[in-house]
């Protein structure tokens, strides 16, 4: 090999090497020979958040065993409470005894009682009537509101009973009478 040809392949080599493997190495460009996917900076920052990542699994871990010994913790009956709030489903006669119970605790009678679902929104709606003195349904509507499951109320609709005679005593019985129609609805998880 001629002394010319070697100095110039001294040359050569380097710089092609440099083109068509270092550069592209570092810098992710497409090489002569094959292209990288991502270039060492990228690889040496992606491997700093993976080591991050290690080093927060013990964090991670401690704080899962801290959350999972809390909700341990947490007594039954509360469990209980919160799922009636809002229960993965409802038994609409279990519903209906509920609202009935209320009503009878509160010494108010129902009538009309409807409790339709309604896919859509995932809720069942109430509706129902009542005759009463408005210190009993004051009552009534404090234990609905004070009810272990999540009553919604979407309407109300409230009027003075007439008197069908108009007799002196008539008309005092029924001075704070009252029909009452409400409406509401309850929530269920999906």
């Amino acid at each position: 090999m001629s002394p010319k040809l070697f100095n110039l392949l001294l040359v050569i080599i380097p710089v092609a090497l440099y083109y068509g493997y270092i550069d592209p190495m570092y810098n992710g460009t497409p090489g002569l020979v094959w292209t990288f996917e991502k270039n060492i900076p990228t690889l040496k920052s992606e491997n700093v958040q993976y080591i991050n990542a290690i080093s927060q699994v013990d964090l991670i871990q401690k704080t899962a065993n801290d959350l999972n010994r809390d909700y341990k913790a947490i007594d039954p009956k509360i469990i209980e409470k919160v799922n009636n709030l809002l229960p993965k489903s409802i038994d609409p006669i279990k519903l209906r005894n509920d609202i009935v119970s209320i009503a009878s605790k509160s010494g108010v009678a129902l009538s009309n009682l409807n409790i339709d679902l309604d896919q859509g929104t995932q809720t069942y709606k109430i509706s129902f009537n009542m005759k009463a003195r408005y210190s009993l349904f004051k009552t009534f509507m404090a234990n609905y509101e004070k009810s272990t499951r999540m009553f919604i109320l979407t309407g109300m609709k409230i009027s003075h009973i007439e008197a069908s005679n108009t007799t002196e005593k008539d008309i005092e019985d029924n001075q704070d009478k009252l029909t009452i129609s409400v409406t509401s609805k309850v929530y269920f998880k999906k």
